[in-house]
């Protein structure tokens, strides 16, 4: 197993402090047992590839504990812009009925009927004002993009999460069939995100730099992320690299490997090939339940970059100058 060094700390900004690294009650916290009175359950809904929580207080609780997912600014759709525009047409329609007169006859009636449909109008402005504000408030608040292992893990390990698709909820199984259908490496990734998880990492993705994840000590608020993580799949009996589900893995050459160390080295960060042994008599009736990630097994390997300069200084300081 690969040995951590210690994270690099940033300069906090203000007092933020981390309630909970995850977004139910933790006893060895709290300090007392988990009641069903205490735990909060949250909803989401599938959307595309992400899981979206557009209720900001989950949202929010969500994000401050654990660090789970990204919030993203709202934008209006044309279909919310075209409902407005019905809207102020319908209240248009209803300021200008006073205009439509035909005959002196209906005058009396009018008269009679003026106060009843200012009232009527009145509400119905005010009415969707009310609406209006509500849904500019509703856009002026961030949503949260939960990407698939997050939201699986949220709702598969601590069962917190309810993930909708539509209107119909999603089991877990369903979930499992869904975000496998969205990446075949779907179980492999998720048991790599399980894993660090377990063990204390935020992990988050690693596109920026190249990478599958990156890896944070408690929370990006806290440190610099420490590991870039390359995630292979390898056959646990030949140890050679392994096309899971038909996709073929990344492959290395000397120069793009690096290319990729020196990035890192140039974020201040170490380059984490996390290897996952997957058996040989893995077979896709298994693969249709999250109960195989079981079967695998992780392995982490650092890579770091040989610069002759240091390493002749680190000579040299070896050297014993007893004469």
């Amino acid at each position: 197993m690969a040995t951590f060094k210690p994270p690099q700390k940033k300069k906090h900004r203000g007092k933020e402090t981390i309630s909970s690294p995850f977004p139910i009650p933790i006893a060895s916290i709290t300090e007392e047992l988990p009641s069903p009175a205490s735990l909060s359950y949250y909803n989401g809904i599938l959307k595309g590839n992400h899981i979206v929580v557009e209720k900001y207080g989950d949202a929010k609780s969500i994000n401050s504990q654990g660090y789970f997912g990204k919030f993203v600014e709202p934008h209006e759709s044309s279909q919310d812009v075209a409902e407005f525009q019905g809207q102020q047409s319908e209240v248009a329609s209803c300021s200008t009925v006073m205009k439509f007169v035909t005959t002196p006859e209906q005058q009396d009636q009018e008269n009679q009927d003026k106060e009843t449909i200012d009232k009527t109008c009145d509400i119905k402005l005010n009415s969707d004002k009310i609406e209006s504000d509500l849904k500019l408030q509703l856009y002026q608040n961030p949503i949260l993009y939960l990407s698939c292992e997050e939201s699986f893990f949220l709702s598969f390990a601590l069962g917190c999460l309810f993930i909708k698709d539509g209107d119909e909820n999603m089991d877990i199984l369903r979930q499992w069939k869904a975000f496998c259908e969205l990446n075949v490496r779907f179980p492999v990734t998720y048991a790599v995100y399980h894993h660090f998880r377990s063990k204390g990492w935020v992990p988050k993705d690693g596109i920026r730099y190249g990478a599958d994840l990156i890896l944070y000590k408690k929370g990006p608020p806290f440190y610099h992320a420490s590991y870039v993580v390359v995630i292979q799949t390898v056959n646990s009996q030949t140890l050679q690299a392994h096309a899971f589900n038909g996709a073929e893995e990344r492959k290395f050459t000397w120069a793009s490997l690096s290319g990729l160390l020196r990035l890192a080295t140039t974020v201040s960060k170490e380059v984490m090939f996390c290897y996952v042994l997957v058996p040989k008599d893995l077979s896709q009736e298994e693969l249709r339940s999250p109960q195989c990630i079981r079967r695998f097994q992780i392995h982490e390997k650092i890579s770091s970059r040989w610069v002759s300069s240091k390493e002749r200084e680190r000579e040299l300081l070896d050297i014993d100058c007893d004469f």
